[in-house]
C-alpha cells in the first residue's frame, strides 16, 4: 500500500471521498441507465433512530389516524389486527414458578386457577374494574392499545389508584400517545447523562426514568387556555415507584436500539393508499361519464334547408315549408295521442318528416383498474402485515395451499405481536394488580407465607408469569388438520395443553366441561363418551380402538342411545 495513502500514523478506516465522483457518476449512469443515476442521487444521511422519524412524526399519526377510519383498507387492517390478536377473549393463563417457590405442581396449579378466577371477577366482570374510565373490560382495553400500536405505533397508559365496585384500587388508564412532550431543556447537575427525548427521561443507556405528559390533549381549547395563562401543560410521571411497581406502560416496537418512540404500520403504505383512493375516485368519474349519453336529433336535409324550414328569417310560419309541415304534425298529432305510442314506459315524440333520433353514449377507454388495484392492495397488505386475500376480501383465485401458506406466514407475525402486548404491556398490568390482590388479602400467597410488601418483591418475580390466552389460527380444512393435530399428539410432538392453546381455549377447562358432560350422559343413560367412534376413526366396526382410546375411557358398545 502505498505510503502516500497510509501516511506515517497507519492505515485509516475512514471512508474517503472519490477522487472524481462527477466521472464515476456519469459513467454508472452510461452502463446502467436511470436506476443508477436514481441510486447515485439517493443519499439518505446517517441518523439514530429518532431522528430518522422526527420529520413529519406528529403529522404522521395524525395522517394514519384518518387513513384507518376512512379509507376502507385501512379500516379493514386495524380490524383484522384486532380480531387475529386480542379476539373475542383475552383471558389470563397463569404459570407460576413451583420448584422456586418451594411447592408442588398441584399446589401451583390450583393458585394458579383461583388467581385466574379472581382476575375474570376484577378484569373481566361487568362492573370494569380493570378500567379507570369505567367503560371497558381488559379484553377491550387491549383491543384499544392495539389500535393504538398498529395506527400510531405505540401504546401509552397509567397504572392509576382508583376505588371500584370490586375492592380494588388498581386501574389503567389508556391515553393518546400524542401527550407525550419535550417539557424543555432539563437540567441535569450531576452529569448522569440523563436527557428528555420525544417527551422521555432516559438514563445513558437509554432506560427509561420518567414521562412528560401533557394535562391535556395537543391544540384541545384546554391546551390553549394552559399557554395563554402561561401555566406549565405537562406532568413528570416516574416510570415506576421506589419498590419497582409500574405506573406508566408504554408498549412500541423498538426495532432499533435506543429508539425512544414508535412508529405505525400505516407510514409505510401512506402513499399507495392515498394513490388507490385517488385512482378510485377517478375510476368512479369515469364510470359516471360512461354511463351518461346524448340525444340528438339527425336530419337528411341540407343547412340551407333546414333553416328554411326552421324559419330562420323570422318568429312566424311565413315559410311554405315550414307551413306546411307544421301543418302535416297537426294533422296527425291527434292520432299518435290517441293510441299513446310508449317505449319502456317513456312517450315516443313524432319527429318531423325526414329526422331520426340518435343516443350517442360517451366511450371513454379506461386503464385496467384491476390489475392497479390488486398490486397496489398487495403492497398495502405488505406494509400493513396483513393477507392479501383478507385485505381485499378476495378469495377467488386463492387455492389451499396458497391460503395456508398466507395464514402461516401471517400468523407467526400475529403470535410475536401477541406475545409483544403480553410481555410489554399486559403482564406489567397483572403484576400491580397481583401485587394489591395479594397485600389486600384477595389472594394468598401460594406458598402460605405472610402476604407482606417484602415477601411479595422477593417472590414476585416467579408469581407474574404467564400468557394471555386468545383466538387460535384459523382452521381452513377441518379434517386435513385434525388429522395432523391426532399425529403430534400420538408421537409425543404436542400437548393437549399447547394444541387448545392454539385454539384460544384453556386445556384443564375442556377436561372439567368433557368430565361434567360425561356424567349428565351417564345419568341420562346415554353414551358416556358423546360421540360415534366410527366417525372419528373411520375404519372402526366394533368401537374405540386400544391406540385411540384415553386413559380411563371404556370401551363403548355403540350407545345406550
Amino acid at each position: 500500500m502505498s505510503k502516500a495513502i497510509v501516511g506515517d500514523a497507519g492505515p485509516s478506516y475512514a471512508v474517503q471521498p472519490p477522487l472524481d465522483g462527477a466521472s464515476y457518476a456519469y459513467a454508472d449512469t452510461l452502463r446502467h441507465g436511470r436506476a443508477q443515476s436514481d441510486l447515485v442521487a439517493w443519499r439518505p444521511g446517517a441518523r439514530n433512530a429518532d431522528d430518522d422519524h422526527r420529520v413529519d412524526f406528529m403529522t404522521n399519526k395524525a395522517r394514519a389516524r384518518e387513513l384507518s377510519w376512512q379509507d376502507p383498507y385501512g379500516a379493514n387492517a386495524l380490524r383484522l389486527q384486532r380480531d387475529n390478536i386480542i379476539g373475542k377473549s383475552y383471558a389470563l393463563s397463569l404459570d407460576i414458578a413451583a420448584r422456586a417457590l418451594g411447592i408442588d405442581e398441584n399446589t401451583a396449579h390450583e393458585w394458579e386457577r383461583l388467581a385466574q378466577e379472581e382476575w375474570r371477577r376484577y378484569a373481566e366482570g361487568p362492573w370494569f374494574g380493570s378500567d379507570a374510565g369505567r367503560k371497558n373490560t381488559f379484553t377491550f382495553l387491549m383491543h384499544q392499545a392495539l389500535a393504538c400500536l398498529h395506527i400510531e405505533g405505540e401504546a401509552l397508559g397509567l397504572i392509576a389508584a382508583k376505588p371500584g365496585w370490586e375492592g380494588y384500587y388498581t386501574c389503567l388508564h389508556l391515553i393518546e400517545p400524542e401527550r407525550l412532550t419535550d417539557p424543555g431543556k432539563v437540567v441535569d447537575p450531576l452529569n448522569t447523562g440523563v436527557e428528555v427525548i420525544n417527551g422521555i427521561e432516559r438514563d445513558r443507556m437509554a432506560e427509561p426514568l420518567a414521562y412528560y405528559i401533557r394535562k391535556t390533549y395537543p391544540a384541545t381549547r384546554a391546551a390553549v387556555q394552559l399557554f395563554r395563562d402561561n401555566t406549565m401543560n405537562y406532568e413528570r410521571v416516574p416510570r415506576m415507584t421506589e419498590w419497582g411497581r409500574p405506573i406508566v406502560l408504554h408498549l412500541f416496537d423498538e426495532h432499533r436500539p435506543s429508539m425512544s418512540r414508535g412508529v405505525g404500520a400505516l407510514v409505510s403504505v401512506m402513499k399507495q393508499m392515498k394513490m388507490l383512493g385517488a385512482y378510485s375516485d377517478t375510476e368512479l368519474e369515469r364510470a359516471v361519464m360512461q354511463a351518461s349519453f346524448a340525444a340528438v336529433i339527425e336530419s337528411e336535409l341540407d343547412h340551407d334547408e333546414a333553416m328554411k324550414i326552421i324559419g330562420a328569417e323570422g318568429a312566424s310560419w311565413n315559410n311554405s315549408l315550414t307551413a306546411a309541415a307544421m301543418g302535416h304534425m297537426k294533422q296527425i298529432a291527434p292520432y299518435h295521442q290517441a293510441i299513446g305510442l310508449r317505449y319502456n314506459g317513456s312517450r315516443v315524440s313524432h319527429l318531423l318528416p325526414g329526422e331520426k333520433l340518435n343516443v350517442v353514449s360517451t366511450q371513454i377507454p379506461g386503464a385496467e383498474y384491476d390489475k392497479f388495484e390488486k398490486a397496489i392492495i398487495r403492497q398495502l397488505a405488505a406494509g400493513m402485515g396483513v393477507a392479501y386475500e383478507s385485505l381485499s376480501r378476495d378469495f377467488s383465485g386463492t387455492s389451499y395451499s396458497a391460503a395456508r401458506m398466507s395464514l402461516a406466514d401471517i400468523w407467526r407475525s400475529n403470535l410475536v405481536r401477541r406475545e409483544m402486548i403480553n410481555g410489554k404491556f399486559a403482564m406489567q398490568f397483572v403484576g400491580a394488580w397481583m401485587e394489591e390482590a395479594i397485600l389486600s388479602g384477595f389472594l394468598p400467597m401460594p406458598d402460605g407465607s405472610d402476604p407482606t410488601l417484602e415477601n411479595w418483591i422477593s417472590k414476585r418475580h416467579w408469581l407474574v408469569r404467564g400468557t394471555f390466552v386468545s383466538w387460535g389460527k384459523p382452521i381452513i380444512d377441518p379434517v386435513k388438520e385434525r388429522q395432523g393435530v391426532q399425529m403430534a399428539l400420538a408421537m409425543g410432538l404436542t400437548t393437549q395443553e399447547e394444541e387448545a392453546a392454539s385454539e384460544g381455549k384453556a386445556w384443564d377447562d375442556i377436561l372439567r366441561q368433557r368430565r361434567q358432560e360425561a356424567d349428565e350422559r351417564k345419568r341420562l343413560g346415554l353414551n358416556h363418551q358423546g360421540i360415534d367412534p366410527t366417525l372419528v376413526y373411520p375404519g372402526m366396526a366394533g368401537g374405540q380402538s386400544d391406540t385411540a382410546r384415553e386413559p380411563g375411557d371404556q370401551p363403548s358398545g355403540g350407545g345406550a342411545e
